[in-house]
């Protein structure tokens, strides 16, 4: 046969784990509690380092660039220079961001090709380009052996039925009139999504990392140890919930 079948309970996978939220609520910081490697696309990363994390980075400032990161990853070559063993943790500050590169790199290139086409707007042909590499990389990003997590800005929009929406900023409709579709999709990939916000309580404000649908906001728990939220959330706390859950009691007959 050219395919092994394995018992599910030999079965293992990286973690894929994405945060979304609107700026300044923490996503960053959070991420530098991985102690991983921040692929960082934006501006940001001053507010891990302020909060003493002893996480890396590399700085994107474009779409080849990242390419470049990510084939090495692929190839297991990105490495930590201390230990010289892959990262548990990679995370992508931000997915949002990281969309829009490839969206410029698009019409950078259309427009070297064909004075027609325009380097500051997106044409059919880009826009279908551009949703097909998008999953291709998010696909390939899921399938590293580090645990990934994804940082996205939050957008609202309203369901069928008027009802408002709070989903990662992921443009695209993915195939249909949806507007939303494409974040959608993201958000079925993942193994764990939540929407991280800044609530005040008696003594202060706090971040609670909501992990299940409630009202506008949408979350996913697959592992079924972090649901429905997760108060001051932190990367490695909640690396250790998934690794190592509690052990369900054994019901009396």
């Amino acid at each position: 046969m050219g395919y092994e079948i394995t018992a599910l309970d030999d079965f293992t996978e990286s973690i894929n784990f994405l945060v979304y939220s609107d700026p300044g609520a923490g996503k960053t910081v959070l991420g530098g509690t991985t102690n991983g490697l921040i692929i960082a696309l934006e501006p940001g990363t001053i507010s891990a380092k302020r909060m003493g994390s002893t996480a890396q980075t590399i700085r994107c400032k474009d779409y080849p660039e990242f390419a470049e990161v990510l084939n090495d990853l692929r190839r297991g070559k990105v490495v930590n220079p201390a230990t010289g063993e892959r990262y548990e943790w990679v995370v992508i500050d931000t997915l949002t961001e990281l969309q829009q590169m490839m969206a410029q790199n698009i019409m950078r290139d259309a427009h070297k090709v064909s004075a027609k086409r325009s380097a500051t707007v997106l044409d059919m042909l880009g826009h279908q380009e551009w949703q097909s590499l998008f999953k291709r990389v998010v696909h390939a990003l899921n399938d590293l052996p580090e645990n990934v997590l994804f940082l996205c800005h939050a957008m609202r929009d309203e369901d069928e039925d008027g009802e408002p929406m709070i989903l990662p900023d992921i443009a695209g409709k993915n195939g249909t009139q949806d507007s939303t579709t494409m974040s959608r999709w993201v958000c079925g990939t993942m193994h764990a999504y939540g929407y991280l916000k800044v609530k005040r309580g008696d003594d202060g404000e706090y971040r609670r990392l909501i992990m299940q649908r409630s009202g506008a906001y949408f979350g996913k728990d697959r592992y079924g140890v972090l649901a429905p939220w997760v108060d001051n959330p932190n990367m490695l706390d909640i690396t250790e919930r998934i690794l190592n859950p509690p052990k369900k009691k054994k019901k009396e007959h």
